[in-house]
């Protein structure tokens, strides 16, 4: 009697949520984004987030299966940078440099993505995620 109630047991406890296992690749304006994040939201309100690679590939593992909500967040931007401290030398008692200052940098290192793609309830992206490995391509526009 005890086996029984021992194996129903393990039964039940091994019974979980079926999981399913996505990668993909998010391109942006037809473009691999080449960095950020990739945050599915479950039905289950469970979340589950992987980094962007280079060539805008990512792989999330155990998304509950169900339909799921879809946000990303862009790579980081670094913004321009000041050109350095403008002082009047002269009053500084210091000779004026014969170089100026070199122009800041560009920005680099990301894109600007529409602040909705960062929401997954404002995004519009979904999913429905089945059990086991699947493909989902992410376009932005």
């Amino acid at each position: 009697m005890y086996f029984l109630l021992s194996l129903a047991l393990l039964t039940l406890v091994g019974c979980g949520p079926d999981v399913g296992s996505i990668s993909g690749k998010v391109t942006y304006k037809g473009k691999p984004l080449t960095g950020g994040k990739v945050t599915f939201l479950s039905s289950d309100q469970k979340v589950k987030t992987a980094l962007i690679g280079t060539d805008g590939r990512y792989t999330i593992d155990k998304v509950t299966v169900g339909p799921a909500k879809i946000a990303i967040d862009p790579p980081l931007v670094l913004p321009k940078m000041m050109g350095g401290l403008e002082m009047d030398p002269a009053k500084m008692g210091a000779p004026a440099p014969q170089n100026p200052a070199p122009p800041p940098p560009e920005e680099k290192g990301g894109v600007a993505l529409p602040k909705e793609y960062q929401d997954v309830e404002k995004s519009g992206l979904t999913y429905t995620v089945v059990s086991g490995k699947q493909e989902h391509n992410i376009e932005l526009k």
